[in-house]
């Protein structure tokens, strides 16, 4: 099944929004997906090798933005980044936020072709194979993390994302 860039937007968006308490932060904003935008892009060497993905979320028609992200990769060959190469206006260091927004991050670079790595190869990383026994807890709890985010979202665009999962 092939779900567009724009509704996986949608996803990280409401994956960050639940990872960072954002609701908490911005408690009169109402998330309205029909009127929903995404700039995002990737800076890459010459040699065509992610340097650095940077994006942003706003409402349509609004002179605002939410949640600006970027994450920065080196040895681009290998496209590597760690926790820390991750900027967000609400970064909690190794904290379950920041790993289960990372991870979210990583996921929708991997989905859109930005990157060639899995977010499974990305944990590996992370937890350093489970040494990180903190990390290694926090991203053990993803699948069920971005399957809530999943359902957080208008029914018809969650169907697009069940679909996918059960195909």
């Amino acid at each position: 099944m092939n779900i567009s860039k724009e509704s996986r937007a949608k996803l990280l968006f409401a994956s960050m929004w639940s990872a960072l308490s954002l609701g908490e932060i911005m408690r009169h904003t109402r998330i309205d997906y029909d009127h929903f935008g995404f700039h995002g892009g990737a800076v890459r060497t010459s040699q065509g090798n992610i340097r650095l993905y940077s994006g942003v979320f706003y409402a349509s028609g609004a002179m605002s933005s939410a949640a600006p992200f970027s994450i920065a990769f080196f040895n681009g060959q290998r496209e590597d980044t760690n926790l820390y190469q991750m900027s967000l206006p609400f970064h909690r260091g190794n904290s379950r936020a920041s790993v289960l927004t990372y991870l979210s991050i990583l996921d929708f670079l991997a989905d859109t072709g930005e990157i060639t790595h899995t977010v499974e190869e990305y944990i590996a990383r992370l937890t350093d194979g489970g040494r990180y026994t903190t990390r290694t807890q926090y991203a053990a709890e993803y699948s069920e993390f971005k399957a809530k985010a999943i359902k957080s979202l208008p029914y018809d665009l969650s169907l697009e994302f069940l679909g996918e999962q059960a195909a």
